[in-house]
């Protein structure tokens, strides 16, 4: 299944750096997702729980069509238990070598076990 960024996953996909960098200066938008480059240091993806808070959640992030890397690679997952109340989870992911491998990558997101999110971005 292809989901296109939503209005409010487009502004939560944010290139975290040493210092006050703004993301919006090194992104674009490409069909694919967001186009990020080779150089980013790490990913830290922003999701909002909406009315599924109290649930798990969890991320998997994939190289989904990587140079070197076997198609739907699975890279790296990591499970939050959410409270009551809690408004939103994080899923970060460093890169192992640098610079990245350039690609296709993906983030699913499922909460307690169903897929409600997936965001992709290519790294060039």
């Amino acid at each position: 299944m292809h989901l296109l960024p939503r209005a409010g996953a487009i502004a939560a996909l944010a290139l975290l750096a040493p210092g006050p960098l703004p993301a919006q200066t090194t992104r674009t938008y490409t069909p694919d997702g967001f186009e990020f480059p080779l150089s980013t240091p790490r990913f830290t993806y922003h999701f909002a729980t909406g009315s599924r808070s109290g649930s798990r959640f969890e991320g998997t992030w994939f190289a989904e069509t990587v140079e070197g890397v076997p198609s739907d690679q699975r890279i790296d997952s990591a499970a939050v238990d959410t409270k009551p109340g809690q408004e939103s989870v994080l899923f970060t992911l460093a890169p192992t070598r640098t610079p990245w491998p350039p690609g296709l990558y993906r983030l699913e997101i499922r909460a307690d076990g169903r897929l409600v999110h997936q965001e992709r971005f290519v790294l060039r």
